[in-house]
């Protein structure tokens, strides 16, 4: 949860690197999903950038509290503190199946209009979408 946070429409490109492949709308809010991996790498007092969106101050782990600490990247060391998020509304449960281990979590709600084809989950892997009912179901092809 982000405490002072508004709701808002953010933009992140498709492919950092060639804007020109357009980017994607998500919804910024005070209920966010990051990586567990992200969460613990960070100390209470800390700012750390929610890519795009804005940057907040974990204020207790133990409860998950952050607070709003303004949208400029100034303050943010560029690279080590900006992390990918994603907001309660627009998640789903996707379970993806691996060679030797399945992983689950949740991802972009407008993967489910990719059902067929082969998407890149950012920071994970490359993986084909099989089927979406209560769960994205996916199938991991390569890193």
């Amino acid at each position: 949860k982000i405490e002072g946070v508004e709701r808002r429409e953010v933009y992140i490109p498709l492919n950092p690197e060639k804007p020109e492949k357009g980017q994607r709308k998500l919804y910024g809010s005070d209920r966010i999903f990051i990586s567990r991996s992200d969460f613990e790498r960070f100390n209470e007092g800390e700012i750390v950038r929610l890519k795009e969106f804005c940057n907040i101050r974990v204020e207790n782990k133990e409860s998950g509290i952050a607070v709003f600490a303004g949208k400029e990247l100034e303050g943010v060391k560029k690279g080590k503190n900006i992390i990918h998020w994603l907001s309660e509304e627009d998640a789903i449960p996707c379970v993806v199946l691996g060679q030797e281990r399945d992983y689950s979590g949740y991802v972009e709600r407008n993967s489910i209009n990719d059902l067929g084809k082969v998407v890149q989950f950012e920071r994970f892997a490359f993986c084909r979408l099989e089927s979406f009912e209560k769960l994205l179901r996916a199938v991991y092809t390569h890193p």
